[in-house]
């Protein structure tokens, strides 16, 4: 498995750093000091992920597009989703066996209490 120093993840950190610029331009250049507030980040974090010095947070991508999507024009989610997972699998790849959505993954059952007894200091009230 991959590291943070990994030249591979280096290099598509830097790669998705440059996409990520070319959104801010594209949603106007607010300041990234608007950006953290938007984003619930701060100011120097926005620029470490507008630089690729570390890979943002999906919910940071997420209110990014929100807020910001509509004045760039077009929907950029599955194409920044792509490059995001993309850059994310070289460090936590996703196993083989994992497949589309509902298929692989199985919640586990819910299980309902029944009560056997009355909880203790509970009292019992005779029907009317």
């Amino acid at each position: 498995m991959a590291t943070v120093n990994d030249p591979e993840y280096q290099a598509a950190l830097r790669e998705f750093g440059i996409y990520m610029r070319g959104l801010h331009r594209r949603g106007g250049e607010v300041s990234y000091r608007e950006v953290a507030k938007v984003t619930g980040t701060s100011p120097a974090t926005v620029h470490r992920y507008l630089h690729g010095s570390i890979l943002p947070r999906w919910s940071f991508l997420v209110a990014y597009l929100a807020e910001y999507g509509p004045i760039m024009g077009f929907d950029a989610t599955d194409e920044l989703k792509a490059r995001w997972m993309s850059v994310r699998n070289i460090l936590k790849p996703i196993p083989d066996d994992v497949g589309p959505i509902g298929t692989s993954y199985h919640p586990p059952r819910r299980l309902t209490a029944v009560p056997t007894s009355e909880p203790p200091g509970a009292t019992r009230r005779k029907p009317a």
